[in-house]
């Protein structure tokens, strides 16, 4: 039996727990953030703003099936 696979780049458990699916999606869009500012870190902040939604907010597609009382969630929140 399979404990885990990844559909659509969300980490789906059998144990219907998102902790796994947050850590790594928190993981993907810290890369991806850094790796925007490393590339365009002396444009403006339009510009910024503009490529950080276009770039970094593709993680989030799905977030609405996730438990909004996970533990990781609320640590996520409270470190942002």
């Amino acid at each position: 039996m399979v404990s885990s696979y990844c559909h659509l780049g969300h980490l789906v458990a059998s144990i219907r727990d998102d902790n796994l699916d947050i850590i790594g999606l928190q993981s993907r869009f810290i890369g991806q953030v850094n790796s925007m500012l490393c590339f365009f870190g002396k444009v403006s902040s339009n510009i910024k703003l503009c490529l950080f939604r276009s770039y970094c907010t593709s993680y989030f597609y799905g977030y609405e099936l996730w438990n909004l009382l996970c533990l990781q969630l609320a640590k996520w929140q409270t470190s942002v």
